[in-house]
């Protein structure tokens, strides 16, 4: 803690930034980048770090701050480090430079930023010298500083570059635009004061067409029949509809209401004409709206032009009324047009100023002015129809049979040749092929009332199954059927519901039974007296088939039984007497022999008494 010089005999207390160890002769300063602030220092322990921001000589008591324009990062630094070029610390202890302020640049060691000079500029920083600050552009100025160009405003401009301040635009110049290297001549309409940013108008009354101006005098008046808005070059003639009669006018006079002027420039306005109003300040007569009519002249207003009255139109213009044709109509008052009536579908009209339209019945189509019926062969079932193609066909082989405007299908009936089937009635036909052997030559046929032919027979009035009776070729001479056949089917004119087309007393299949309830009333078959059963006669060329009564021929059939009986007994008898005295027979004897055993005479005599018992309808 103490060194002693030589020749001394007293020892010195180590001063601060020292230290003296054992038989020091003199003190030791403390390292470069360390210090010490204690007195008798005895080691180099003593000596601390010189902190960052400070530099510190050797022998330091304390450390010192970084002036400005220095730094230091790093502990221990004997001396702290200028700033770099580009970079500034205007600050003590720093430990670090900051970049250069754009607009300006910083030497080495700069503690504060230097200004680039007037009429250059610098957008970045760090520069390090005078010469990297950017020359100004024409158009734009640069004050000491500045970080952009200021462009110059309008009014002002820059011709060369490193300007420091735009200058004004000269008398009669002007320039709106920023940044401008120059000033425009005044236009024509205008004057420009120094400085102008815009041309000044000549006011209203006033024009100009030169260029060049710088005071509003310079301006001139404004010429009759003519008018001058603010800024005008030339004398503006009075547009159609207005007139001017003295000079320096802003604004010319509009046409009073009643008259119009087309011509521009002109003093006078024209009186409006019929069918037509002119309101204030026209240029052209302008049409009465559609829907009425003007039958005066100098009308101001459309609402003076007269409604048009129902059952009539008015087109723009009118200065009268139009009665509406045939074919049209029009129910309201102040309409343009009359309406076609088959804008409504399916209405007609044909008479004239007509205010509304007829409905087309059903069985028609109509045009605006006719009512059509629908062809033969069709129908139409619906009001109001306006084409053709709402009257529809009748169905496949049917037909209206030759009548017009039919309302319904139920009209349509089938073709010659053709019968309704009745499957879809009553609301259409259902036409087929008539059969062979029926007559169905004419429209309207039926399946319930199909003519039959003569010598033809079906089950009931509901079928079509049409069959030739086996007889229908008697009296026909060689042919299969005639109309003068003896059948017992005799066929059908008009047809019936209930009636079979037998002939009178005749019923069932092919007209080959008797009908006993037509020939005897309602008695039942056990009722009857014997004379008054029947039986079917077949047909004959020369009679027709039908059921005849019996009368005696019952008693004359047991009077036949009878003899058969005698017959056979004695017949039994001479068999036998032959077999028992062994006479041989021929052959042909012999089959009659057994023929009229007495068994086989039975079964004869049953049948024989059978047949004049049974159902008389059934016997021949």
């Amino acid at each position: 803690g103490y060194y002693c010089e030589a020749g001394t005999q007293v020892p010195t207390e180590c001063p601060r930034g020292y230290y003296c160890g054992l038989g020091t002769s003199s003190p030791i300063p403390c390292p470069v980048g360390t210090w010490s602030n204690q007195s008798f220092s005895v080691s180099r322990s003593a000596c601390k770090d010189c902190p960052p921001g400070t530099e510190c000589p050797a022998g330091s008591s304390l450390p010192s701050l970084c002036s400005p324009g220095t730094f230091a990062r790093r502990r221990g630094q004997e001396f702290c480090d200028d700033c770099d070029v580009g970079k500034q610390q205007a600050d003590q202890g720093a430990t670090s430079c900051g970049p250069c302020d754009a607009g300006a640049y910083c030497p080495r060691g700069s503690s504060v930023a230097l200004r680039c000079s007037a009429g250059t500029f610098s957008s970045t920083t760090d520069l390090g010298d005078i010469s990297q600050c950017l020359s100004c552009s024409p158009g734009s100025a640069c004050a000491p500083g500045s970080i952009t160009p200021r462009q110059c405003m309008p009014g002002t401009f820059a011709s060369d570059y490193r300007t420091g301040e735009c200058s004004q635009c000269d008398n009669g110049t002007y320039q709106s635009s920023p940044n401008a290297t120059a000033c425009k001549m005044c236009v024509p309409g205008s004057w420009c004061p120094v400085g102008a940013s815009s041309p000044l108008s000549c006011r209203e009354g006033l024009y100009s067409s030169a260029t060049g101006l710088f005071a509003e005098e310079q301006c001139s008046a404004c010429v009759t029949g003519s008018a001058c808005v603010t800024g005008s070059t030339f004398p503006t003639p009075c547009l159609p509809g207005s007139t001017a009669g003295t000079q320096g006018l802003a604004e010319c006079e509009r046409c009073d209401g009643g008259s119009f002027q087309p011509v521009e420039g002109e003093t006078a306005c024209l009186s409006c004409p019929l069918g037509n109003f002119c309101p204030l300040g026209a240029s052209a007569s302008l049409p009465c709206g559609s829907g009425r009519y003007g039958n005066t002249t100098e009308l101001s207003a459309g609402s003076q032009c007269v409604l048009s009255p129902p059952g009539a139109s008015s087109a723009t213009g009118s200065s009268q009324a139009m009665i509406c044709d045939s074919g049209t109509f029009q129910k309201l008052s102040g309409q343009s047009t009359c309406e076609h009536c088959n804008n409504d579908a399916g209405h007609y009209q044909p008479a004239t100023a007509a205010t509304t339209c007829l409905l087309c019945s059903p069985g028609h189509w109509c045009t605006a002015s006719l009512d059509i019926p629908c062809s033969k062969d069709t129908y139409n079932p619906h009001y109001g129809n306006n084409s053709q193609l709402a009257c529809l066909s009748c169905p496949a082989n049917s037909t209206t049979d030759g009548r017009d405007g039919q309302r319904s299908i139920a009209a349509c009936v089938c073709r010659g040749g053709f019968l309704d089937t009745l499957a879809m009635r009553p609301l259409r036909a259902v036409c087929v092929t008539c059969p062979s052997g029926s007559l169905c030559k004419s429209p309207g046929v039926v399946v319930d009332a199909l003519p039959i032919k003569r010598g033809y027979y079906r089950l009931s009035a509901a079928s079509q199954d049409v069959r030739r009776c086996p007889d229908a070729y008697v009296n026909c001479s060689d042919a299969m059927e005639c109309e003068e056949s003896s059948s017992g089917c005799r066929g059908t004119v008009n047809g019936s519901a209930t009636w079979d087309g037998c002939n009178s007393g005749l019923t069932g299949i092919f007209c080959m039974l008797c009908n006993e309830s037509l020939l005897n009333g309602q008695l039942s078959y056990s009722e009857y007296a014997p004379e008054d059963r029947v039986y079917y006669s077949v047909a004959r060329d020369d009679s027709p088939a039908s059921c005849q009564r019996c009368g005696n021929r019952v008693s004359a059939a047991i009077m036949m039984v009878v003899v058969l009986v005698a017959m056979g007994t004695a017949t039994g008898l001479v068999y036998t007497w032959l077999q028992k005295h062994d006479l041989v027979l021929t052959k042909p004897v012999a089959s009659f022999f057994k023929t009229f055993k007495p068994h086989n005479k039975v079964k004869l005599i049953i049948g024989a008494v059978s047949a004049t018992q049974a159902e008389p309808r059934t016997n021949h």
